[in-house]
């Protein structure tokens, strides 16, 4: 009885979108074009222009919640559903949505239903990682990072899968992603105008960062030298990601190249009079060449930001 209700339903719902007015698709379209132009507020006038028309056209309450707040978003998918655009994409975009409300058994059943009418499709299982990600669940993340099947050109994947492993202190898969989105970066530097469209913009700071994390990446692992060339590679790539400074000021400091980490950390500071960690590392290096003074006040504001470790420092040399 339960699988004719649902059939009739589809019946329904078909026989209602095949039946649209013409003024409706028509609107719709229109509101399309804006949107791919980025012009939302217009965008919105045509798809609720389009719905006044013709209030059984799910395709245009579908289109229009891309253009709505979170709440009238999940209204209108699932009136698009209800009204005859009972297809993938409308649960799709619905378990996105309320994923990011927190709302994970609803999500996972609007994914499970997308993933039902075209179970070919493991971006659905990598939507949910992301929702996982996004509640700092990186376990779960994993979980189904590792079931997907991505698109050798989405950087985002392997971003987030890398620092999902990050987290999960897994730092040799978590490298191989931050390669992967490495090679992205610097293909998309190196291809010309046509490809860019295909592969995204290039953006330097992304790219800094990928250098950046797998530099850490390879800290862990033991790869100094390795770490070392990376944090260069971030910093000549990006010269304002202080992050980046301020890690390669601490490992100079390791090294004992105490002029060069000095050099980096008030580079650091003077962008940033909050960085606990620059102030913590400047401290230490003015122990070093007996600068007791300043090198108390420096352990002073470290402390006073947030690191613990200056204090044991202040009890042994400025006491």
């Amino acid at each position: 009885m339960k699988r004719h209700n649902y059939l009739l339903l589809i019946f329904v719902t078909r026989l209602l979108f095949s039946c649209n007015s013409e003024n409706a698709i028509e609107l719709t379209n229109k509101g399309i074009e804006l949107l791919k132009k980025k012009d939302d507020w217009q965008a919105n006038f045509y798809f609720t222009q389009a719905i006044e028309d013709d209030e059984n056209y799910g395709r245009a309450y579908f289109y229009r919640a891309k253009v709505s707040d979170e709440e009238s978003a999940i209204k209108d998918l699932s009136t698009a559903i209800l009204k005859g655009y009972n297809v993938e994409e409308s649960y799709i975009e619905r378990g996105i949505i309320k994923g990011k409300l927190n709302n994970i058994k609803g999500a996972l059943k609007d994914f499970n239903i997308a993933l039902r009418m075209d179970p070919q499709n493991t971006y659905i299982n990598q939507l949910k990682g992301n929702m996982y990600y996004d509640q700092n669940n990186y376990s779960q993340a994993l979980y189904f990072y590792n079931i997907t099947d991505p698109s050798y050109d989405d950087h985002e994947f392997y971003e987030k899968r890398g620092f999902a492993n990050y987290q999960m202190k897994k730092y040799f898969e978590a490298l191989k992603d931050a390669n992967s989105a490495i090679e992205l970066s610097d293909l998309v530097k190196k291809t010309k105008s046509g490809w860019e469209s295909k592969f995204g913009e290039y953006d330097s700071r992304l790219n800094s960062w990928d250098y950046y994390f797998r530099a850490e990446l390879k800290y862990q692992l033991g790869d100094i030298a390795g770490a070392t060339m990376d944090i260069d590679k971030s910093i000549s790539t990006d010269f304002m990601n202080y992050d980046a400074i301020r890690w390669r000021g601490i490992l100079k400091y390791n090294k004992k190249d105490f002029n060069g980490a000095l050099n980096d950390l008030e580079k650091v500071i003077n962008s940033n009079q909050k960085d606990g960690l620059a102030y913590y590392y400047r401290g230490k290096i003015k122990i070093q060449k007996n600068e007791m003074d300043s090198a108390c006040l420096d352990l002073s504001k470290a402390g006073e930001l947030g690191v613990e470790e200056a204090y044991e420092l202040i009890k042994q040399t400025c006491n």
